[in-house]
């Protein structure tokens, strides 16, 4: 079973998380903002904050957290694959994710958003390994 872990330090010590959180609480006309709190180990690729931003005109979703931030400096747009009265369905992918043995690797996202409670399951799937990570947590919308 091959363990994975992010290059040291690529998610710690960001101030990510104190910006943007002060930043999405001025949610611009025509967006919808969630921050969401995820539960993760300290073996995570997935980062414990995810923030999700919708066009109501378009229904684009964008995503930020802070591995985004380290690798984009900018929020990915995201594929909506399903969106129904219940959930939302979504993924992106990061290409060329620094790993600690070396190497880059291809990590595909996917997320779940239930409306009506504001949970977030999100999932990610890494190119070249046979395991994949879940996690779960839950949104607050921002006004």
């Amino acid at each position: 079973m091959a363990k994975l872990r992010l290059i040291a330090g690529l998610c710690a010590g960001l101030t990510f998380w104190g910006g943007l959180a002060a930043a999405a609480t001025t949610v611009p006309p025509g967006k919808e903002v969630y921050r969401c709190l995820l539960t993760v180990d300290y073996r995570h690729v997935i980062p414990d904050h995810l923030v999700i931003i919708r066009d109501l005109a378009t229904n684009q979703i964008e995503v930020m957290n802070p591995l985004i931030h380290k690798l984009y400096n900018r929020p990915l747009l995201a594929q909506v694959k399903d969106d129904n009265p219940d959930r939302l369905d979504f993924d992106w992918t990061v290409e060329d994710l620094p790993i600690k043995r070396g190497g880059q690797r291809r990590a595909v996202f996917n997320v779940t958003f239930i409306k009506n409670s504001a949970s977030v399951y999100e999932g990610v799937i890494l190119s070249g390994f046979k395991n994949d990570e879940t996690s779960s947590g839950h949104c607050v919308p921002q006004s």
